[in-house]
């Protein structure tokens, strides 16, 4: 008899198709309106405005952004190519607070217009396009930096530094953890071509995804951001 062997990432998979076949019916209408909305702006706002119109619930208007950002929206290895090139010329070298935020936040502001152009872009881009859009659709949220756990060999060992980003955003009252990049897809090898390019494939597990779940494969720098009552510790993750 053949052993089947339960690491976090297949437990966290197995779950993530119960918890998506609970919500499918909540939010199937919504899902199917995004999908066949067809937006000629690039503009985040008048998205945000023009997919959230339709919905009074905070819930279903999150989703509506969620699903927009993840259907419209791929994971580009040429733009963080690019960016990895004109490293130097984006370092913000002002040591004055104020100045330095104000600039980062324009240099961000660039990047979701060039992102929401090519439809493209990587891990900081989906994570302020739904703040932005959240915002715009009168929505609390927030970006979470830490590390993302891309293998279940990589069980208790923490990369360096922060490599990923993901999202908090308040319903109800209440904050709920969403992944808009893992949603949308992943980078793998192409067996054919021996390439690495993005898969599209939608993830539901990534929407309001339970705090004792993610964390399963997401550990925020600041263990606040676990929502969890009692907090993993990074020997543990």
């Amino acid at each position: 008899m053949k052993k089947i062997i339960i690491t976090p990432l297949f437990l966290f998979l197995m779950i993530g198709m119960v918890i998506g076949q609970e919500d499918i019916n909540k939010y199937t209408q919504v899902d199917l309106q995004i999908k066949d909305k067809w937006i000629r702006s690039n503009d985040v706002d008048e998205i945000a405005e023009e997919i959230t119109a339709d919905y009074d619930d905070e819930d279903q208007k999150v989703r509506a952004i969620f699903v927009w950002i993840t259907e419209n929206i791929e994971y580009s290895l040429d733009i963080k190519d690019d960016r990895k090139r004109n490293r130097s010329k984006r370092r913000i070298k002002t040591r004055d607070p104020e100045e330095k935020a104000e600039l980062e936040l324009e240099l961000k502001n660039d990047d979701l217009k060039t992102a929401l152009k090519a439809r493209g872009a990587i891990e900081a881009d989906y994570s302020y396009m739904f703040i932005r859009m959240c915002e715009a659709a009168e929505i609390e949220a927030g970006e979470i930096k830490g590390y993302l756990r891309r293998s279940e060999r990589k069980v208790g060992k923490m990369p360096r530094r922060a490599d990923h980003k993901w999202n908090w955003a308040k319903i109800n009252g209440k904050k709920y953890l969403f992944d808009t990049m893992l949603a949308s897809g992943k980078v793998a090898r192409n067996k054919e071509t021996k390439q690495i390019e993005f898969v599209k494939k939608f993830n539901d597990i990534y929407f309001m995804t339970p705090p004792e779940i993610m964390v399963l494969n997401h550990y925020p720098e600041k263990e606040e951001y676990q929502l969890l009552d009692e907090a993993v510790s990074k020997e543990t993750f």
